[in-house]
Parts: structure tokens; C-alpha cells; sequence
């Protein structure tokens, strides 16, 4: 979609809108629907807002997802509650199926009672195996956000899309879980996906809790987990451990391993 003022073509124009137009024009050519929207005026950016509102709430429709309730997400906190007041990890708690490197695999109950691959490479082998060819992988990421991390994430989001042909999204946890949380555990359920954890480096008391932010983070992304595991959608947690850049180029190499193997046919 390109939203452009009124005047902003033609001479004089700045090399950023001349290089949209071209991108447009090729994505065009290759048959990918592209819609122009020229504003006659700054201020009508407001009725854009409006627009686009009513553009998502259509497209929920579309979806199959209530555009004005999100009870999977409700679920999720729910169950994120359930953790911490019982104390535990919740999700993929138990033991690790692969270490190395830095990381740790936990599949969800599915994967775990099929047998193990034994590497990493092999354990992510085997999860993306189970995508849908015609859906999309997601990765969430409950590590503190960073632009070193931004980079990586979108490395590995890019590895994906590019060697599986599949659709990619990623998002910092718990954060994502307000805009696409829905979609993942209540939309149509094509999804399969990495959720990224690690260690805390300090702990972050929570005023008036018996818990901190690190057990908060921690309990948000079991909850989020137990959630998609009940929804049926195929989750592996990923510990990137004490250091989580190291652990993310871990996971980018065990990831393009992975890629090579069976598991990516």
C-alpha cells in the first residue's frame, strides 16, 4: 500500500519516494496486488486512521478472528496467572531433548513423544518439519530487546523465509502478544513456531509482588506456550542461556544446519 501527499511526484521528487515507486512498479509487474492512496492534504491523515480500522477489523472478519475480542490471548493470561501462582515454569518445563552450543531445545508434548534427533540442528529439524508449507513460522522472542538483537532476530526470521518459502514474523515477547497473540492461537492454524527465552542477567523486584519481572517474563512466556501447545500449534522453546546474542547466532547456525538436513524437505 503506498500513501503519498499530493505534489510528491514527479521533479524534484527525493530519491526515497523515487525508490517506493520502482519497488511498486516491480511488485506490480510480478502480479502482487499494490494499492496508491494520494492524500490531497497533511490532515487527511486522520480519515487514514479510520480507514485502516475499519481495514482490520474486515480482515479479522476474514480470518475467522473476532476483531473486537481476543479470548485466546485472555487464555494465555489466564494460564500465565496459573504459573505464577503455582511457582512452576510452566509449558515446556521439563528437561531439554538437545543441548549445545549454548542452547537448549524443549519441544512441546507432541515432538517429545516422537523420538528425539539427538543435535539441535536435528531437534529443529524435526519441529519445522511439521510447518504447513502454505503458513508461516513465528518467532517469539522474550529476551530484552536490543539493536544488535533486532539484527539477529531478523537474520534468522530471513534464513527462515528464504529456505522454507513459508511466510515470517517475529516479535518480541511479551509485547506481540497484543497484536498478533489472536491470530497465532485463535486464526487459522498454520503457524508453527520458535519461542526464544534466556537467563536473567539480575533480578528486578516487582513492588508489592512475592515475584520480580524475571519470573513475570518467565511466567508470560509458559503461559503463552501452554497456550498455543492447547490450541494444538506445533511450539519448541529455544534457551539461548546466559548470553542471549551468543545464543541467538547459535541458533542461526543450528537453525541453516537444520535447513540443510531431511527435516527442511
Amino acid at each position: 500500500v503506498r500513501i503519498s501527499l499530493a505534489g510528491s511526484a514527479g521533479p524534484g521528487r527525493s530519491a526515497e519516494i523515487g525508490d517506493a515507486d520502482e519497488l511498486l512498479r516491480e511488485l506490480a509487474e510480478l502480479g502482487h496486488p499494490v494499492i496508491r492512496i494520494e492524500l490531497a492534504d497533511p490532515m487527511d491523515l486522520g480519515g487514514e486512521f479510520v480507514r485502516w480500522e475499519v481495514a482490520t477489523a474486515i480482515a479479522g472478519a476474514v480470518l475467522g478472528i473476532d476483531p473486537f475480542d481476543q479470548p485466546d490471548v485472555e487464555e494465555a493470561k489466564r494460564l500465565t496467572r496459573e504459573v505464577l501462582e503455582s511457582g512452576g515454569a510452566g509449558g515446556a518445563a521439563s528437561g531439554p531433548t538437545a543441548t549445545g552450543d549454548g542452547i537448549a531445545i524443549h519441544p512441546d508434548a507432541a515432538l517429545r513423544a516422537r523420538p528425539a534427533g539427538g543435535s539441535v540442528a536435528e531437534e529443529l529439524a524435526r519441529h519445522l518439519a511439521r510447518r504447513d508449507p502454505t503458513g508461516y513460522i513465528a518467532l517469539q522472542a522474550f529476551v530484552a530487546p536490543t539493536p544488535a538483537r533486532d539484527v539477529a532476530l531478523e537474520r534468522i526470521r530471513a534464513l527462515l523465509r528464504d529456505r522454507t518459502g513459508c511466510a515470517t514474523t517475529g516479535g518480541y515477547g511479551p509485547r506481540y502478544l497484543h497484536s498478533t497473540g489472536q491470530l497465532h492461537k485463535g486464526g487459522t492454524p498454520t503457524g508453527c513456531f520458535l519461542q526464544l527465552t534466556a537467563d536473567h542477567p539480575a533480578a528486578r523486584p516487582i513492588p508489592g509482588k512475592p515475584y520480580g519481572f524475571e519470573t513475570l517474563i518467565d511466567a508470560q512466556a509458559a503461559g503463552d506456550l501452554a497456550a498455543l501447545e492447547r490450541a494444538g500449534r506445533p511450539v519448541v522453546r529455544v534457551h539461548l542461556g546466559t548470553d542471549p546474542d551468543a545464543g541467538l547466532a547459535a541458533l542461526e547456525r543450528a537453525l541453516a544446519d537444520a535447513l540443510d538436513g531431511a527435516g527442511a524437505r
